[in-house]
């Protein structure tokens, strides 16, 4: 069904389409990329803070409380989330390390580490950081296969079947209900059936960032479990 809409005398209208709908797919990675970014950076710092405080462990819950999280996150999040594929590893850790050295400069907690503490903390959250961009980023270009399943190839056949039942509803209206048959009956089915399209279409719309968010969900949880597993957190 897309290759038929894709050439043609559809061609007018299916390739402006086509764009859009990628372009909303990545819109939807972008977004769902940036929220489970944001969570498990933030469950990072959470568990090691209740980790330090369990263990009364000092150096840890000062460098905690002097990471000021609300400026730092986005900043991760701007460089994970917007890496391009030709960017190092090397280059990546070495921003994120640049931007939580400057997050824990600025906090206003008193310090109570070490500068090597301190190294020794941004080195450990960088590499959790830097792997959890190159989890979601493996995700890069699903977005264009689900665009593909859900919209271009679902869509039209929705169309099509919904209008075959269109016109068999009508065609039962028409010969099979007996007595009189009104305007307003004709245009209660219309109504109904017009009603019922429309459901299902915005169903299929959303039913398009859905799909993203689960697999990108799926690939954050993932990494974050085989991060405990391995006791890197």
């Amino acid at each position: 069904m897309d290759t038929c809409l894709g050439g043609g005398k559809f061609r007018w209208i299916a390739k402006p389409f086509k764009r859009w709908a990628f372009a909303k797919g990545e819109e939807y990675t972008r977004i769902h990329s940036t929220h489970y970014a944001d969570k498990y950076l933030l469950k990072f710092l959470r568990k090691h803070g209740k980790e330090a405080d369990k263990m009364n462990d000092i150096p840890t819950q000062s460098l905690i409380k002097c990471t000021d999280e609300k400026h730092l996150v986005p900043k991760l999040i701007g460089i994970i989330v917007a890496r391009k594929k030709k960017s190092s590893p090397k280059t990546v850790l070495a921003e994120l390390e640049a931007a939580m050295h400057t997050s824990i400069c600025s906090g206003h907690a008193s310090k109570n580490h070490t500068n090597a503490q301190e190294n020794e903390w941004v080195e450990k959250f960088a590499e959790y950081s830097c792997g959890l961009g190159e989890a979601l980023d493996k995700n890069r270009g699903l977005d264009h296969s689900k665009v593909r399943e859900y919209w271009l190839s679902r869509g039209p056949r929705l169309f099509l079947t919904a209008v075959l039942y269109f016109a068999f509803c009508i065609v039962c209206l028409e010969t099979l209900k007996g007595g009189v048959r009104s305007h307003s009956d004709r245009m209660y089915t219309l109504a109904t059936n017009s009603g019922a399209l429309v459901i299902a279409f915005w169903l299929l719309y959303k039913r398009l960032g859905d799909a993203v968010e689960g697999v990108i969900a799926r690939a954050a949880h993932d990494y974050y479990v085989n991060q405990k597993k391995m006791k890197f957190l």
